[in-house]
């Protein structure tokens, strides 16, 4: 069974709990009214229609008040627990960043956008170069640590609230760069790529510098979500190829648009000591 039908499928649990809610609302209003009408008889009727009217007002408003409380009480609940599934369905759980499917929700909603206001876009990827064996090297906490960095590193560069970053899995990062040109979204991947290399993770009391490869990919407003991932992974892969902190264009995809950093780091082809 799918997912989404046992979300919305019938769930004998869940109707026997909203039944007792609303049981336990109608027996508090029905106890709380006799409780005020008991009290109503015992100070005396009201002898006339405007007192019969006030007074019938003040049992409505002792009722009402508590039953709105805990309808409020409940309702604030239900919705912080809607947006903690929905944060943690749109989240990577160890970087904080999104997730895939979520990147890829924004992405869309981005090209749309495009539609209207003319602004142009690009989607970049981005990994880790030899990750696995430095994890397997290492241990897990440390692999974790340095994605953790990564993650606060790339989510620093991001310029705009329609600009978003995320984890698709294991040491591979994506980002979309709103109303940015080709050129513009290369020069962001150059900065980010500069910083990673800049920074020396202390690891198991060794300095190690973390190689990246980039790849960028223009958007286009009629192009499919995933075609444009995936013209950004095959010119990272050519980043890849050619050696450790490039950044290709997805534009000529054998041809190297730009080249980050300095030699000093260019060519190493892993985490290196």
């Amino acid at each position: 069974m799918s997912a989404s039908r046992i979300l919305l499928g019938f769930d004998q649990k869940r109707a026997t709990r909203a039944g007792l809610v609303f049981a336990a609302i109608v027996v508090s209003a029905l106890a709380l009214s006799a409780v005020f009408s008991a009290w109503v008889v015992r100070i005396g009727m009201p002898n006339d229609a405007l007192s019969y009217v006030l007074t019938s007002m003040q049992i409505a408003v002792l009722v009402a008040f508590p039953l709105a409380l805990f309808a409020a009480q409940y309702s604030y609940t239900i919705e912080q627990y809607q947006e903690s599934l929905d944060a943690f369905a749109s989240t990577d759980s160890l970087t904080g960043l999104l997730n895939q499917r979520y990147f890829e929700h924004a992405t869309q909603d981005e090209l749309v956008r495009m539609k209207t206001n003319g602004h142009q876009g690009a989607v970049a990827v981005f990994e880790l170069i030899n990750f696995p064996e430095f994890r397997d090297r290492y241990d897990r906490a440390a692999a974790d640590a340095v994605l953790r960095t990564v993650a606060d590193l790339a989510y620093s560069e991001l310029r705009g609230p329609f600009d978003k970053l995320a984890r698709r899995g294991n040491a591979s990062f994506l980002i979309l760069l709103s109303n940015a040109t080709l050129v513009e979204s290369i020069e962001v991947c150059e900065r980010l790529a500069a910083r990673i290399s800049d920074t020396r993770f202390h690891i198991g009391g060794r300095k190690l510098d973390v190689p990246t490869c980039f790849g960028v990919a223009h958007l286009i407003s009629d192009d499919d979500v995933k075609d444009i991932i995936a013209a950004a992974d095959e010119a990272m892969d050519n980043a890849r190829h050619a050696g450790a902190n490039r950044v290709y264009s997805s534009i000529g995809m054998s041809e190297r648009v730009r080249v980050a950093l300095s030699s000093r780091h260019s060519n190493k082809p892993g985490f290196a000591v």
